[in-house]
Order: structure tokens, then C-alpha cells, then sequence
């Protein structure tokens, strides 16, 4: 059952039921291009299906090429956990349970980079301005930068040391800091432009590092940690505007940030690229969140419960006030990744069975907008046996005439048509 939690809520922006559940192996993870039309999923099979978000049918299908052993078996390919788009929409890239990252032509269907890692890596992302540099985050590693080219140079990148109890803005060289604390395992994101990026590591503390100086203009506390404890950094995600900003953690709420994505003068430490805005939580359940998206149009933040198999909740982000709760079927038994359309009040639920559940509004079927004179009824008209067989005369009389006299036909249309224009 959806219920709206207040009278008034905007139709044209606020999900309401399932449109369809999409299946190809079994989902991880997805992303859409730029423009929304195409849709890529990782499966668990090790594959990446595109789909073609338009006809909602698989388009092309990305297979990394099988190792096969020295005694002929060959491996079984490593779950996809993340994949990302370029900027162009030419590009895609991968991450894999063997700790590999792969870079995809999707024209060609073929893999034109492929670096390994020690570790597994949980996200990456292609720089917004250079598609040949990525932002990666190994799971025992701090994140760093990824050249995708021969070099291969890793930058890692700076964090504020310890844990950090206020939000400050500064601006200190990455030289000065030491390195055993760039090595805290967490998450990171781009900016909308490139400038910043944003790393949040298991201690609870969001740094903004400035990229083009590799220096710290800013460090905050994330709500909801402690000192001396961990708070495991599940997503940070980023408005389509690149407004604003969203820490999902093992808290109970969901970290909320304004982002001012702007050049900062070389002596300046005090301007904030983030401000807190209202966190968000259910008062009732106080459950922790398995993933957290924006609406298209950055109005709304959409999260998956992490206490139910499919429960979503909506807020009005300026407020921070619930407005909506989606229940989905049990079937999914949870929800590890949400996704909402670029364009269009919709959004991919990704299951934990491997189903992509596309959620959108209810759109009322009118009728009347293609035929003017059709009418609805509200309850069924019984006809006399009579008129059934004037129905039928009359019809086989104006497909006869069809037939014999198209452009005489085709004549009376335009003069009706004409005729209702001008009545």
C-alpha cells in the first residue's frame, strides 16, 4: 500500500506504483546515460546488459572475455558492483568482484582499458571533464584517482586525520598531512564540475578535496557518528544539478548537504563548498538506509528502508519532511540501489533478487485526447439488437466507399475536420 503522508503532493513529481520489473541474470547495480534513454545492469553473471529504456529491452549485452585454467575448466566471471557512464554517453565503466575496473566502448562492445586491484572496489566513476581519469574506491584502500591510460598513476586522495568533530572550512596542502590517514577505506564522488571531490571515510568525516591543488578546503562531521567508533560510508550520491548532496550510512539517518560548486581564491579558508541541510529520517521505524537517491529535478530524496523488503520512503529535501511511503512486494527482499530517471518522475529499485523494479506515476488514460467526440462511460449501455445492425451497415458502408472512392473519403475528413476547428 502508498500512502501520502500530506494532501497536496505534487503528481507530477511523486512516484505511485510499479510500472514493470525488468530482468536479465541477475541485477547488482545499474546507471543511466545522460539522457536517460539507455539504462546499463550489472548482473552478478559478470555480464552488463543495455537496455534500451525506451522499448525496455536489452539492446546490447557487454561479456568480459572467460579465463580459461591450465586444466581447460574455465573461471566463472566475478559479479559487476558498479558501472558508470562518460559524460558523452560513449563510455562505460565497470567494477568487478576480482577487483578489476574496465573501461567499455559500448558502440564497439569491446573492452578498450582493464586495470586490477588487490581488493575488491565498490564504486568508480568517470571524471566529469576527462574521461580518461576516474575516481575509484577499493574496499581496503583509501579512494584515489586512476589514470585510464598506460601510466595507471593512483593518487590518493587526501583525508582529515582522526576524527573530526566540527565543520570547518580550511584549506591545508595534502603535503602536510600524513599518509596513513589517506589509507582509511570509504567513499568519494565528484563535483558536478570536476573541481572537488568529496571522500567520506569510516571515522564519520566528509572531506572536500580541491583537485586541481590536491589540498583540504574543507572537513566535516557526518551526523550520526561517534568518536572512537566506525560508521560504514555505504553511498554518497549527488544531485543531476550537482546542487546538492547525500551521505548513506550505517546511521540512522540520512546526511544532507547544500553544494557550492565554485572556484575558491588560492588564500581563502573560509568559504564552505558544503552546508548541512535537514538530515533525513522516519520517526517511527528509526531504521538504518540501504540506498538513497535524488528526483530529477533535486525536490525530493527517495531511500530504501534497510529494516523491509521494499519499502521507499520520499522527502521534501528543502524540509526534510516524509511526504510518501511506496511498499513494494516481499519478493525483492531488499533493495541495493535506488535510481531515479534524468528526465522523468521514475525510478529503478534494484532487488536483491536480481529484479529491476521501475517505479513511476499513475498515469489516467484520456481517451478523448485523440477523439474529440469519444466518450467515457461510467457504466456499460446495453444496445438493441436494432442499432447493432445500423452499427454495422453504416461501418460497412464507409469502408466499401473507402475502397472505391479513397481521395473523396480522405475530402470529407478534412472537411470535418476543418469544420470542428472553426465551430
Amino acid at each position: 500500500m502508498n500512502r501520502a503522508m500530506e494532501e497536496g503532493v505534487p503528481g507530477s513529481d511523486m512516484l505511485e506504483i510499479i510500472e514493470e520489473a525488468l530482468q536479465h541474470g541477475k541485477a547488482t547495480c545499474v546507471a543511466f546515460n545522460r539522457r536517460g534513454t539507455l539504462l546499463a545492469a550489472g548482473t552478478s553473471g559478470g555480464s552488463i546488459a543495455i537496455f534500451d529504456f525506451v522499448t525496455r529491452s536489452v539492446a546490447r549485452e557487454l561479456v568480459p572475455e572467460a579465463i580459461t585454467n591450465e586444466d581447460g575448466t574455465v573461471e566463472q566471471l566475478p559479479a559487476v558492483f558498479s558501472v558508470a557512464w562518460s559524460s558523452d554517453g560513449r563510455k562505460l565503466l565497470s567494477t568487478a568482484a576480482d577487483g578489476s575496473v574496465v573501461v567499455w566502448d559500448v558502440a564497439e562492445s569491446d573492452m578498450s582499458f582493464r586495470a586490477t586491484f588487490d581488493s575488491q572496489l565498490h564504486s568508480a566513476q568517470f571524471c566529469p571533464t576527462n574521461d580518461s581519469l576516474a575516481l575509484v574506491c577499493p574496499s581496503d584502500d583509501g579512494p584515489m584517482t586512476l589514470a585510464l591510460g598506460r601510466g595507471r598513476k593512483r593518487t590518493p586522495m587526501p583525508q582529515m586525520p582522526g576524527f573530526w568533530s566540527e565543520d570547518r572550512a580550511c584549506r591545508i596542502p595534502s603535503g602536510g598531512l600524513d599518509s596513513a590517514a589517506s589509507q582509511t577505506p570509504g567513499c568519494a564522488a565528484y563535483s558536478k564540475s570536476g573541481r572537488y571531490a568529496f571522500v567520506a571515510n569510516n571515522r564519520g568525516t566528509l572531506t572536500v578535496v580541491e583537485l586541481g591543488t590536491m589540498d583540504i578546503v574543507q572537513a566535516c562531521r557526518i551526523p550520526g557518528s561517534e568518536e572512537g567508533g566506525t560508521m560504514y560510508v555505504k553511498r554518497l550520491e549527488l544531485s543531476r544539478d550537482g546542487a546538492r548532496l547525500l551521505a548513506v550510512t550505517t546511521a540512522k539517518e540520512i546526511a544532507s548537504y547544500d553544494v557550492r560548486d565554485e572556484v575558491l581564491n588560492v588564500n581563502d579558508n573560509s568559504t564552505r563548498i558544503l552546508t548541512p541541510s535537514p538530515s533525513l529520517h522516519n520517526h517511527v521505524s528509526r531504521s538504518q538506509w540501504g540506498a538513497a537517491c535524488f528526483s530529477h529535478d533535486g525536490e525530493y530524496v527517495l531511500a530504501a528502508s534497510g529494516g523491509a523488503p521494499h519499502e521507499l520512503h520520499a522527502w521534501r529535501r528543502e524540509t526534510g519532511e516524509l511526504v510518501r511511503i511506496l511498499q513494494g512486494g516481499a519478493e525483492a527482499k531488499g533493495i541495493a540501489q535506488l535510481l531515479w530517471h534524468p528526465n522523468r518522475a521514475l525510478a529503478i529499485a534494484v532487488g536483491a533478487n536480481g529484479q529491476l523494479y521501475v517505479w513511476a506515476r499513475r498515469y489516467a488514460e484520456n481517451w478523448s485526447a485523440f477523439d474529440p467526440t469519444y466518450v467515457e462511460l461510467e457504466e456499460n449501455v446495453k444496445l438493441a439488437d436494432d442499432e447493432f445492425d445500423a452499427i454495422a451497415r453504416n461501418t460497412t458502408d464507409v469502408f466499401r466507399r473507402s475502397l472505391e472512392e479513397p481521395e473523396a473519403v480522405a475530402l470529407d475528413m478534412a472537411v470535418e475536420a476543418a469544420a470542428a476547428v472553426t465551430a
